[in-house]
């Protein structure tokens, strides 16, 4: 799964949001990180890097904390997300439907605005594509399956 090019602009995407978006088509995983997968290794997988905005905080990102009996990455804040399922047409295709099965994200109201380089996790072997995406229509969110997800919120940027 490789990022692409950034889809064109909501008109209804906030003006802060303009630099991330614009840079999204020219980053590279050098950008992130020098760690590279190596070939034939590591398992498909994509999170949903997922902005959203309030009136009493402001801009806000979505990231939840796994729980503490999981096998990897054990307690750690995170984007929702998982590994690539067979039926999955693409990484944001993967990205909303484990958000979704994480949080009770409804993928209507998120407009995605693009894919960033894919990012090699050493520790679990995961090649992740973190999607880039607008909280259009917000909701309240929650853990839907206590045994991966202890905590959901919405982290104001200016925390």
């Amino acid at each position: 799964m490789s990022p692409g090019p950034a889809v064109e602009r909501p008109a209804d995407l906030p003006e802060w949001m303009d630099p991330l978006v614009g840079r999204v088509a020219s980053l590279r995983t050098e950008d992130f990180s020098a760690l590279r997968a190596p070939v034939g290794t590591g398992r498909p997988s994509a999170v949903l890097v997922l902005f959203g905005e309030s009136p009493e905080t402001g801009p806000d990102l979505l990231l939840l904390q796994r729980a503490a009996t999981m096998r990897n990455h054990a307690g750690q804040p995170a984007f929702p997300g998982g590994g690539t399922d067979p039926e999955d047409a693409d990484a944001v295709a993967t990205a909303l439907r484990e958000a979704n099965e994480e949080v009770g994200l409804d993928p209507a109201g998120v407009e995605v605005l693009g894919c960033l380089p894919e990012l090699f996790i050493p520790v679990s072997s995961f090649v992740v594509t973190p999607v880039l995406a607008w909280w259009r229509h917000p909701h309240p969110v929650h853990p839907r399956q206590p045994a991966e997800v202890a905590h959901v919120a919405r982290l104001p940027i200016s925390e």
